[in-house]
């Protein structure tokens, strides 16, 4: 999980060239969806080259492998989760 806090970290240390966007869909028999985005796509060509690096401001920088080992790992804590189903990830 430490992990993820320093990917978080990282993604938010670059600058305001990414968007968070949550979508939040309410039924009225208490169900419903929620969906978050992360859409880096504004800063694709900074992210690529701090991703060929090992370390940036003394931050070791996660492999691509462990950026997706640790998207799938919340995933699996959300499908684990009473009252939570249908979870869908994808990275692009």
């Amino acid at each position: 999980m430490r992990l993820g806090f320093s990917l978080l970290f990282f993604l938010f240390s670059l600058s305001s060239c990414f968007d968070v966007i949550e979508r939040v869909n309410l039924k009225s028999n208490g169900g419903g969806e929620y969906n978050l985005i992360l859409n880096c796509s504004k800063s694709k060509v900074n992210l690529n080259s701090v991703l060929q690096m090992k370390s940036f401001n003394g931050k070791k920088i996660p492999s691509n492998a462990e950026i997706t080992a640790i998207i799938h790992k919340i995933e699996n804590q959300f499908k684990s989760t009473a009252g939570i189903s249908n979870v869908v990830t994808s990275i692009d």
